[in-house]
Parts: C-alpha cells; sequence; structure tokens
C-alpha cells in the first residue's frame, strides 16, 4: 500500500558532457576526415593539411586523457582494478578493424577469420585502427601504474594526493614504453602518450578555468604558434631532415602550441552548435566506419582527379568529400545504435 503512494525513485543523474570536449572532438574528427579524403581518396596535399595534421590526433588523445582523469584514483575510491570500459575500445578494433580487413579492395586471399586478424595486428598502422589500440595501451599503462604504486603500500598512503598524481603519470610512461615496444610501434605511441598525459594535468590543475581568466596570455599563446608554424616553414634548415630532431624539437613543439590554441578556440565558444556537438559526441564512430565509404569513393573516383587543379579547388572539392564521410558515417552510426546487439558487438555499447 505504501509503495503505490510513495513516487518513484528518481533515474540516476546522467553524466554531463563537457561542451568544449565535444567542440575539441569536433574539430578532431573533421580534420581526420579531410586528411583521410586528401590522401587516401585522393593523391593530393594541400597546404591546409599540413596545419591539421598539427592538431587533428593529438587533440584527440589530450581530450581522452582529460575525460580519463578519474583512472588516477579509481582503485582507492572503488576498489576496481580494471572495468568494462577498459576493454571497450578492443571491441571496434577487432569487429571493425577485422571487418574492414575483409574488404575485397584490401586482400585477395580467401576469406579466413585468422587470416584477417593476422594482417589487423601485423600491419604497421592496423588498417587506420590504430588509435583504439593506443588509447586500450594509454588506459592500460595508468592503471597498471597505479596498481602497482598501491602494492606499495604505507609509503604511497601517506602522500598527497598532487604528489601521488605525479607519481602515477612519471611511473606509467615506462610501462606505456614497453607496451608499445611490445606492439612495435613505439615511436607514434610515445608521441602521443606526452599528449594522453597533458589531458591528465589540464584536468588536475583546472586549465579550463585558467584560460577563462587569463585569456590574453592564451592567445598570445595561439599567435606564437602560428607565427612559429609560418616561420620554420619559410625558414628551411638542415636539422629537419633528421627524424628525431624534428619530431621532439620541431613537431612536438609546434604541435603542443597548435593543439593547445585549437583548445583555447573550442573553450571559447559562444553559444551552442548542435551540428558541432553532434560529430563531436559521435567522433569514434564516425573514426570507426568512414573507412568503408572511402573506400567506396576510391572505386568511383580516380586517384589523380583533382592533381591539377589550383589548390583551393582541390580543398573545396576535398571538403564535399569529407563532409560525405562524415554525414555517412553518423548516418550507419544511428542505425546501428537503433539495434542493441548490433552496437554492442561493433562499438562496446
Amino acid at each position: 500500500m505504501v509503495n503505490n503512494i510513495l513516487p518513484p525513485p528518481p533515474p540516476p543523474p546522467l553524466q554531463r558532457r563537457i561542451a568544449w570536449i565535444d567542440y575539441a572532438k569536433s574539430m578532431s574528427i573533421i580534420g581526420v576526415m579531410l586528411c583521410h579524403s586528401s590522401s587516401k581518396v585522393f593523391q593530393s596535399v594541400v597546404f591546409v593539411d599540413e596545419i591539421i595534421k598539427l592538431f587533428f590526433l593529438s587533440l584527440f588523445f589530450v581530450c581522452s586523457g582529460y575525460v580519463s582523469g578519474k583512472l588516477i584514483n579509481r582503485t582507492e575510491i572503488t576498489g576496481k582494478i580494471i572495468s568494462w570500459k577498459d576493454f571497450e575500445l578492443l571491441i571496434p578494433f577487432f569487429s571493425i578493424g577485422s571487418l574492414y580487413c575483409s574488404l575485397p579492395e584490401l586482400s585477395r586471399d580467401t576469406f579466413s577469420i585468422i587470416n584477417t586478424m593476422d594482417r589487423l595486428l601485423l600491419d604497421p598502422n592496423n588498417f587506420g585502427y590504430w588509435f583504439f589500440l593506443c588509447l586500450f595501451l594509454f588506459r592500460l599503462a595508468v592503471i597498471a601504474s597505479q596498481y602497482t604504486i598501491c602494492l606499495v603500500g604505507k609509503s604511497v598512503k601517506n602522500m598527497s594526493e598532487e604528489a601521488k598524481f605525479w607519481v602515477v603519470i612519471i611511473f606509467s610512461t615506462p610501462i606505456a614504453c614497453v607496451l608499445s615496444y611490445m606492439l612495435g610501434n613505439i615511436y607514434n605511441f610515445v608521441f602521443y602518450y606526452i599528449f594522453y598525459l597533458g589531458g591528465f594535468v589540464m584536468k588536475r590543475y583546472s586549465w579550463v578555468e585558467w584560460v577563462m581568466v587569463h585569456r590574453i596570455v592564451a592567445f598570445t599563446i595561439a599567435l606564437g604558434a602560428i607565427l612559429l608554424f609560418i616561420g620554420i616553414h619559410i625558414i628551411e634548415s638542415d636539422f629537419r631532415c633528421i627524424i628525431l630532431v624534428r619530431s621532439f624539437l620541431y613537431e612536438f613543439p609546434l604541435k603542443v602550441l597548435v593543439t593547445f590554441s585549437v583548445l583555447w578556440i573550442c573553450v571559447n565558444i559562444q553559444g551552442e552548435y548542435r551540428w558541432l556537438l553532434s560529430i563531436g559526441q559521435r567522433s569514434l564512430d564516425i573514426y570507426c566506419l568512414h573507412g568503408f565509404f572511402y573506400v567506396g569513393a576510391t572505386t568511383f573516383i580516380p586517384k589523380d582527379a583533382i592533381t591539377n587543379y589550383p589548390w583551393a579547388l582541390q580543398f573545396v572539392i576535398i571538403a564535399v568529400i569529407a563532409f560525405g564521410l562524415v554525414v555517412g558515417s553518423l548516418l550507419l552510426s544511428c542505425i546501428i545504435r537503433k539495434i542493441p546487439y548490433l552496437s554492442l558487438v561493433t562499438f562496446g555499447r
């Protein structure tokens, strides 16, 4: 009788999405679509591609690190070492990645699950799906670091929260290096792990609030990134030919500056642009599915179709193809997510 009178309990609160994160992820995935339209659909690289490549992947990893900030204290707070969410990234890697590998355009062998898995795992870039494996290993490195430190015992428990944070971050780096080396892709993994950890640091020290207060300083950094990019491309120097020097003395600081400049733009976006937010919320879905569409496009569009066009016209055509990749991937994502079991085996949720 009492149960009939009492109102039903309220539903559990939904995790509130962070608008600037969705804006940043939408810019990242749009950048991916533009670059893949340029290099995979066409054999064309315009000047804009070089700018996009300075932030589209690093921005993804910074956002991933920011929203994964709770990993640092999860074992102490919840008692869980690892959860289902940590393995979600492997589901699209194996399900969609193996399906992509089996496309006739990419494989002429007799179809076999074992052959497909071999191709996916042994390919240097995992047929473009390395991002999921990379992000899974990054999470695993932080979790392993925290668990190992918790085993130490009292000396860690007596540390301040800030000291414990930095111990976990620093100790996770060699773990990430070992995991990366085992997979034979240590350059990409270590390079972007720095940006992933940057997201943790941003979360810990309230970077967004700092940007809102010190807008002039952030704007100066953004302007410096632009000037540095222009200056280095005007002044050619011999050391840029050396890969390691180029990566860590040229590309890395430039990517840091440009990435945080784009983040500054995302934090300061006024108003609500629902189409951008929707793209950001479904950015991983688009990343998963867009390959099927550009492989389809290459069957109808010659690789050298726009080679002799002016660069501005090339960019317009590339942007139209990129728009098609985004729309097609979003529509397919909506269909898949309407079917619960298909969504589970495709996206892991």
